[in-house]
This record gives C-alpha cells, structure tokens and sequence, in this order.
C-alpha cells in the first residue's frame, strides 16, 4: 500500500483513499487473489491530526473496502490551521487526488478553477447509501447551479445559539438561569460574576469573530453575509445585515456590556483563545452554537463542566450554511472517480469501516464501555498520548449518528439532534448558493472592509451609534447593493424553479 508523502517547496502532494460500500458492485464482484495494484487506492485528505499508527487503520480499513468495492484507502491528513491552503495547492497540481472536503466557502473557487467534479451522475449511479441516510432534498444541495460539487455529511443543520457558563460559578452564586432568554438577561450573572470575581474575565470572544460569530443573527447568511434573509431564512427579501434590527440591538448589547467591563478590554488584541482562557480559570461565559449534546462537547473542549441557556430570539432553524457546510467532493485529478464515489457510499452505511477511521481498532485504541449506546473510551492506562490512534474527527465525516460516541457524549443527544434535523423549520435559501464569479472585485473590497471594521463592532468596542453609519456607507459605495441585487435575482430564479418544480 502506497503511503502518503509531503513536498513543500511550494507544492504538497496529499493522497487519500476511500471506498464506498458497494451496493452497486458486489462482494462476488471481486476476486479475494488480487496482487495489490490491481486494486485503485482511493487517496483522502481528512481535517485532522496525523496519526501514528495511520497505516495500521488503513490495512483493517482495506480488509473491508478491497471485499466490499474492490478498492483500497489512502489517509491524508492535513492540519486545521493550514489545509486549505495545502489542499488548494494539491488541487491545482497534477498530484492523484480523490476525496477532498468541500468547505461551503471554498466551492466556487474549486468550481471555477476545475479542480473538482460535478458529481450528480455518481451520485444516481453509486449512491445508494448516500440517498437512504439523507433526506432527499439533502443529497444534492451542495450545488452551484447545475452544478453538484459535494454530498452533505450527516450533521446538525440547524441553528440554535446558547450562552456556555461555568458550572460551578452558576451554582456558587446561585445565579438563576431560568430567566435568561437573551444577552440582554445576561447582565444580572455578569454583574454577580464581577462583583464576586474581580480578576475574572466574563464575556469572552475572539479578535476576529468578536462575541457573535454569525450565531446570534437569526438570519440565513447566505454564504458571505453581504445579503441576508431574515427570521430563520424565513424571509425572501435580500437584505443588508448590518441594518437588521436583531443585528443593530446585539452590538448595542455588545457595546454596553463592554463599557460595563464586562467584555475583556484585551478581546481585540489578545491571542490566547477561548479554550485557553477557560482550561486556565480565568473565564466564565462565551457564546456557542447550540445544540442537545453541546454541554458534554463543550466540558470535554474546556476542561470543566459548562452548562448550556439557549438565547437566540427565533426559533432553531436549518440554514444554507449548515446545510452544505462541508461536503465532500471528488477532485478533478481523481484517476477513479467511479471508485472514489463507491468508497465514499460505503462511509455512509458501514459502521465499521467509520469507526476504523474516526476511533481506531477496538481494544487497541479505544474499548466499549457501554455496548448498548455504542459508549467508547481509552482502553484502560491509555490517553491521547499514548494511544497510536484517536483521529475524533466526527463533525467531518459521512456518518454521524450511527457509529461508536465517545463518553461525556449521550446517545439520547445524538437522537435527540437527529429529530431535529428533521423537524425544525428551514430557511427558504437550504439548497441555494449564489455564483458571485462576476463579483469578485466587489466582494474583495467588502472583504477589506469588513476586516477594518467588523471586528471593532462585534466586540463591543466601538460604539455603534458611530461606526455603524460609516461602516454601512463604506460597504455601499464598495458595492454591497450590486451584491445584494444580484445575489436577490439569482435567488428568485433559484426559488421560482424549485417551486414549480
């Protein structure tokens, strides 16, 4: 088996392989005395921390997919913080590449330099699995026209926001939470935390993002942002978000609470993350999107027991975004991607070959501790040091909900989001993404512009009676309502046909 290999000097080459499970091609299909080239090695980049003992993963992986689709796996495994410049240089390379996650907003370059391919044909063809785990308006919502450039992993794709407040602070100072229903209720806990915590930072962010992110807004952003649908995507009118009433009211709150000091003064300049903050004690409150398990996930990340107030002021919804945030594709350099989409199929359906990828070798890297929930932890004097394999990857990959969970995690939350995947209301725009390939001078200006600016309101520190005004007209002449205008027709069209249809 061909392993993988790295070569910077302005280039680096990533393979990876996965074989979907084959409903379409049998086990007979294949001959069990193959020599090893006669099987394609499908080459797949994941998200994610090089592991150890990757080959080891990759020959148990193989036992599966060369029976079940004939075809072999190949593990890349790039780093959050740079894999998508490393995964751009690979695609624009000749470099064999087949199963590339598609972040929603690196698709339209992707589609416009022809670095992958429109899948909706292997889709009917070989994705079987693919169509009985998604719903059917799902399958194909990773699409740009005609277009189809990914299939939508198994997720959360609705929006909800909470506050995340340390636990034992909440219960120390008997802070009720029961009537905490926005950020605005927020204030009677910041004020008990400041007056019993002096040292204490509060509300934190980030220097970028601010406190909000795009969790608070209550709007289906729409890719960018540069032109939103309000309400849950409830709406059908492009509008401009920074001239939405809940956006306006938020960085008022914003504002005020960091003149009230409760807002870290340093928010701006400070690099030490959120997660640093809270793993050292010094923080007690931030933002996060919401959703049932994201009490466990958000202990486990802090270090600490963190409890969970929903405030955003619509109801959950399922939004464009999340939608088809990431996707998986197949890259224009694929020299098989009959065989890629088949592997690809068979992580939709084959809780063995995920649980390879995602935990290991039960045992080996991980023992079950309640078999009933599918309940996983280190084997017994192990920890993610020690073990030669822990990739915990599963907000990326194909199958959420039906393989192994980690503990600290419920299976009742993993059903419990299931169900609400389905049920919540979804935005008008679930399905839509506008081709802004005309616009790109425009959206680079807006781009510019909003780095300058946005920071500065979403943390609080500005005032936004000021900066708004200035901010908005800027936005303006650099031709935020062309953008708007634009992404509003294409929208209409793109309604108007899925309505008739």
């Amino acid at each position: 088996m061909r392993k993988k290999w790295f070569q910077l000097l302005g280039t680096i080459i990533i393979a990876v392989s996965l074989t979907g499970c084959g409903n379409i091609l049998t086990e007979s299909s294949f001959d069990s005395e193959k020599e090893e080239d006669d099987f394609y090695t499908v080459n797949m980049v994941i998200i994610g921390k090089e592991q150890r003992d990757e080959a080891r993963i990759e020959t148990a992986m193989n036992k599966i997919l060369e029976k079940e689709v004939g075809a072999r796996i190949d593990i890349i495994c790039l780093p959050f913080s740079t894999y998508s410049q490393q995964l751009q240089i690979m695609m624009a390379g000749n470099e064999k590449l087949d199963l590339v996650p598609v972040m929603r907003e690196n698709a339209m370059g992707y589609i416009s330099g022809g670095q992958i391919r429109e899948l909706s044909g292997l889709i009917d063809s070989y994705g079987n699995n693919i169509k009985a785990v998604l719903e059917k308006d799902m399958v194909k919502v990773s699409s740009v026209g005609e277009f189809v450039y990914g299939v939508p992993i198994e997720r959360e794709y609705f929006l909800d926001t909470a506050i995340m407040m340390r636990k034992d602070l909440v219960e120390k100072y008997n802070i009720d939470t029961s009537n905490i229903h926005s950020l605005e209720d927020c204030e009677d806990a910041f004020r008990i935390i400041q007056k019993n915590e002096p040292k204490m930072k509060i509300l934190l962010g980030n220097k970028d993002t601010g406190l909000f992110g795009n969790i608070l807004y209550g709007v289906d952003m729409m890719l960018d942002g540069y032109g939103v649908l309000e309400n849950g995507g409830q709406s059908t009118n492009v509008v401009n978000l920074y001239e939405c009433d809940q956006f306006v009211n938020l960085v008022k709150t914003a504002h005020d609470f960091y003149e009230k000091g409760y807002v870290d003064k340093e928010i701006l300049t400070s690099t030490d993350t959120i997660s640093t903050v809270m793993q050292a004690g010094n923080g007690f409150a931030y933002l996060s999107s919401w959703k049932p398990s994201v009490e466990a996930e958000q202990t486990a990340v802090m270090g600490r027991d963190m409890i969970a107030v929903k405030i955003q002021d619509c109801d959950a919804f399922n939004s464009s975004d999340l939608v088809s945030w990431l996707s998986w594709g197949i890259a224009e350099n694929s020299e098989n991607p009959e065989k890629a989409m088949q592997v690809l199929d068979c992580l939709y359906n084959n809780e063995e070959l995920v649980n390879l990828l995602d935990w290991g070798q039960k045992d080996v890297d991980y023992r079950v501790i309640d078999e009933d929930n599918g309940i996983i932890a280190y084997p017994e004097g192990m920890d993610a040091v020690t073990t030669g394999y822990h990739l915990s990857q599963y907000w990326e990959l194909p199958m959420k909900y039906d393989h192994y969970i980690w503990e600290g995690y419920s299976r009742e939350d993993m059903d419990e989001e299931r169900k609400l995947d389905k049920t919540v209301m979804s935005s008008n725009a679930v399905g839509f993404m506008y081709n802004f390939s005309e616009l790109t001078d425009e959206i680079t200006a807006l781009n510019d512009i909003k780095r300058a600016y946005l920071p500065l309101i979403v943390s609080g520190v500005a005032d936004p009676e000021k900066i708004l005004p200035e901010f908005n007209q800027k936005l303006y002449e650099a031709g935020l309502q062309k953008v708007m205008d634009e992404k509003q027709r294409q929208f209409n069209e793109w309604y108007t046909g899925r309505s008739v249809s």
